[in-house]
């Protein structure tokens, strides 16, 4: 493998330039921080969309299957986005937290990205919003969900929020509420992970403080057509340890099925100080019916692994688990949950912002970041879905491994009532004030 490394910045500035199918690439400011949060992967113009926190602004890039900076901005009155969504369209829509502890804002831009609305939505006194997700809605090309978490200070409880988003104003739907899900009012994020499934029901996944023994709750919500909006009105299902607590990180889907990771640290398990688990789920029919297939842990000695990004291609399920600088990507037989091949990334970048099946070319894009304030930077990975791929790119070493261990835990599944609520939200236009960013990236190797 032959090292070349190759500076460009603006939309445009790569032209020319002879870019190769896998590489690493490294995107940040000449001065301050860039911390990437969300990414989101366009398979139909095959381009990568990365979001987050930039110093003290939200900003957002659009970038070439081959790593080249397209088109980017910063939004002054955004503190960060923490979710991207990109449609048939190519309007691309952003939400994200304000300095305000009661409201959030959402944005929409064309695919040239030119600003089409910018709206906040807010509660009453004593409560607030938080997003942390924007997903597709199945079978509805006028809308959008959301999906965080509301607080009442009445109670100081934190519920799952679901909401609805019009893409043509950013207004909420035929209603005024979003979806509150909470068990027992105990405390509920959504922070793993949400989508609907082919009949439209919303899937969210999150932590959960009732449980004891557990942290991962996992919600299906019913799409009303005509209110076109989520409620609350199917069970909800806990996982929980037999001695130790177990967390969600992140999900993976595939039509009706979804594999939901998270770390554990269960007794006569674990082989690391923390290990990953994967559950696979099949939510198919128009039921409150949530089934878990198999349940498996992956973990290395002495390493914490945490499961932060996934993603599937129908026939495996592909995570990355990070600790620091190191980092473990493995592909796993979704069919039965053992591991089909294992690499390990070490020397530059914690890849757990994103990572995503590429099926137009046979790759898989990881997204990550090389640190914290005040210097951070976003670090890019593409190489072959197949585990290939392997040598030096730059400071980074990409080699194949069998440090990952593979093996069945049990988990106990608990299905549960939801206690089901409303917040009532507010939505206005709101003020924006965005620029062309300057961040820059280089390419730090590539075959």
């Amino acid at each position: 493998m032959s090292f070349t490394s190759k500076i460009y910045t603006l939309a445009g500035g790569g032209s020319g330039i002879d870019f190769a199918d896998d590489y690493v690439a490294v995107y940040g400011k000449p001065s301050g921080h860039m911390a990437p949060i969300n990414s989101y992967f366009d398979y139909g113009d095959d381009k990568l969309y990365i979001c987050g926190h930039d110093s003290t602004d939200g900003f957002f890039m659009e970038l070439s299957n081959q790593g080249e900076i397209l088109q980017q901005k910063t939004e002054s009155n955004i503190y960060a986005y923490t979710s991207i969504h990109v449609d048939s369209s190519n309007d691309i829509y952003l939400v994200g937290n304000t300095q305000s502890v009661s409201d959030f804002k959402a944005v929409k831009y064309n695919s040239s990205m030119v600003h089409q609305w910018s709206k906040t939505y807010s509660v009453q006194s004593g409560r607030r919003l938080a997003p942390a997700y924007l997903f597709s809605i199945f079978n509805q090309s006028d809308y959008l969900g959301v999906a965080g978490y509301s607080y009442d200070a009445s109670n100081t409880a934190y519920a799952a929020m679901t909401g609805v988003i019009k893409k043509s104003d950013g207004s909420i739907g035929n209603n005024t509420t979003f979806a509150a899900v909470s068990v027992n009012n105990t405390n509920q994020f959504v922070n793993a992970g949400a989508f609907t499934n082919s009949n439209g029901d919303a899937i969210i996944a999150g932590t959960t403080t009732r449980i004891t023994n557990g942290g991962a709750f996992i919600s299906k919500l019913w799409w009303n057509d005509t209110d076109k909006r989520f409620y609350s009105q199917y069970s909800s299902k806990g996982l929980e340890g037999s001695s130790n607590s177990v967390y969600p990180i992140s999900m993976a889907k595939d039509s009706s099925t979804f594999y939901l990771f998270g770390y554990h640290q269960e007794t006569g398990y674990k082989v690391g100080a923390v290990d990953a688990y994967l559950v696979k789920y099949n939510t198919s029919g128009h039921t409150n019916s949530i089934s878990s297939t198999y349940e498996k842990g992956f973990g290395v000695s002495g390493f914490y692994f945490y499961a932060y990004a996934s993603d599937t291609d129908g026939s495996y399920v592909y995570a990355v688990g990070s600790n620091g600088n190191t980092n473990y990507l493995i592909a796993i037989n979704a069919s039965n949950g053992t591991l089909a091949w294992q690499n390990k990334i070490t020397g530059l970048g914690n890849f757990q912002v994103g990572l995503h099946y590429d099926a137009n070319a046979a790759k898989l894009i990881l997204v990550g970041t090389t640190g914290s304030s005040p210097n951070g930077k976003t670090v890019v990975m593409r190489i072959p879905k197949n585990g290939s791929g392997t040598g030096t790119y730059g400071s980074i070493t990409y080699a194949s491994t069998n440090e990952v261990s593979n093996y069945g835990v049990a988990l106990t599944n608990t299905l549960e009532e939801n206690y089901s609520g409303e917040s009532s939200v507010n939505h206005s236009s709101s003020s924006f004030s965005n620029s062309t960013s300057n961040f820059s990236g280089s390419i730090e190797s590539y075959d």
